[in-house]
């Protein structure tokens, strides 16, 4: 059987290995953590020592829970849109409402027309439509931008997007149709708000992104 081929490869190396004295025996998680904790075990498990990358952008400490778990469902492609109601045999018509083109997490977040015109108030339209997923956005975006600005973006895009989320929702459930400005005006209100989840000196990192939409 293959655990028994393994385990008796793992004996033949272990037989050929001889204990020097003279050198230092140092050792570390595979995670960089000094301790052995739940934590560390469980980032094992998991990602098997591999960080996923919007781990930084989801966990961020001004973004609120209900916010990071609807990023979750994002940048996991998990949430109830239209393509993904269809694929779970809960609708028919898998195409945005506003736009003629499939509904994905993606198309809402960066391709769909109030998002265009959020990302052209904070100037990163281009970035936006070139940009496949959410994720490669993101990178993108902490690639080409100064470190200054790179504090607060993790919690702009947690607020852009869930505000683009909610804004389709009302478009869908409530036949409204939301307007930019208003959506707008929203998200800065939240990041205005996140703020006090900070220290006083970690909030200008944010307040910058907030003024942009202003």
């Amino acid at each position: 059987m293959q655990s028994q081929a393994e385990l008796q490869s793992l004996m033949n190396t272990l037989a050929g290995q001889q204990l020097q004295q003279n050198i230092l025996d140092k050792r570390s998680t595979v995670t960089g953590s000094m301790d052995i904790t739940t934590s560390t075990n469980y980032n094992l498990l998991t990602y098997h020592g591999i960080l996923w990358q919007p781990a930084s952008i989801i966990w961020n400490k001004a973004t609120p829970n209900t916010c990071r778990i609807f990023l979750w469902l994002a940048f996991r492609d998990r949430l109830n849109t239209n393509a993904n109601r269809v694929h779970k045999k809960w609708a028919i018509d898998p195409h945005c409402s506003s736009c003629p083109t499939i509904e994905t997490a993606n198309h809402i977040i960066l391709h769909c027309k109030l998002a265009d015109e959020v990302w052209k108030k904070l100037n990163l339209h281009m970035q936006a439509m070139s940009s496949a997923n959410i994720q490669a956005f993101v990178e993108l975006i902490l690639d080409n931008m100064p470190e200054q600005q790179k504090l607060g973006w993790p919690a702009c895009f947690a607020a852009c997007a869930h505000g683009l989320w909610k804004a389709r929702n009302q478009r869908v459930f409530k036949h409204t149709e939301p307007h930019s400005a208003t959506i707008i005006q929203q998200i800065k209100e939240n990041l205005r708000l996140w703020v006090h989840r900070l220290k006083p000196s970690l909030r200008i990192h944010i307040n910058t992104w907030a003024d942009k939409l202003s």
